[in-house]
């Protein structure tokens, strides 16, 4: 709608009508905020949320709040770590008292999966000769990794480590010998990326 002058015309709940003028002033001030929609993170995954506006202002102010908390912020970003289910409200305010906000629902899933092999064959070619728990960025530390037959003999264990292909990796081997083809169990406790104990369990099969 440009600006200019306009009819407003007004009825009430038994259909009286009545007109009156209004000026409508020169639209080009006009502004609008957003933060975007909600969004799904890992708990403890960086988000960056970048309000969007349309329009300037003059004698502007501008506040973050986290969970109502406020917080300070940069005009155009902010970086959050959150751990747990968080709202985050950005507040925009005009020399002339006008108030602009809007809230962004930032929902966090507790999220401890990560991939583990399912088959490795120790048969000396230098490929996918070791069982072991690949880096990954949802474990900060392993505090005990073992591996069992389907006997329940333990066949391997290690602990107090960060998980790599170097470190904490089964060979097929036990008690010197080379174990045969069969479907083995591993248990894994280890600290998550927020430093919280968490175990894993699940099997695999060793291939000759």
């Amino acid at each position: 709608m440009s600006a200019g002058q306009y009819t407003l015309r007004i009825r009430d709940a038994t259909g009286c009508e009545s007109d009156t003028l209004i000026n409508l002033n020169d639209t080009q001030g006009f502004f609008a905020l957003s933060l975007g929609a909600d969004t799904i993170v890992d708990a403890g995954s960086e988000v960056q949320i970048v309000p969007t506006r349309s329009g300037a202002l003059n004698g502007y102010n501008y506040q973050w709040f986290v969970n109502g908390i406020a917080v300070s912020g940069d005009e155009f970003l902010l970086k959050l770590n959150p751990e747990r289910t968080t709202l985050v409200r950005y507040v925009y305010s005009d020399g002339k008292g006008c108030i602009y906000s809007d809230e962004k629902l930032i929902i966090v899933q507790q999220n401890d999966n990560f991939f583990v092999p399912n088959t490795f064959s120790p048969n000396g070619d230098g490929k996918n000769d070791y069982f072991y728990i690949p880096s990954t960025t949802r474990i900060s530390r392993i505090i005990r990794f073992d591996i069992y037959d389907r006997w329940g003999n333990h066949v391997f264990g290690a602990e107090n480590y960060t998980p790599s292909e170097n470190t904490g990796a089964w060979d097929g081997n036990f008690e010197g010998k080379k174990c045969n083809p069969a479907v083995f169990v591993y248990k894994l406790k280890f600290l998550n990326k927020l430093g919280k104990e968490a175990e894993k369990y699940g099997s695999f099969t060793l291939l000759r």
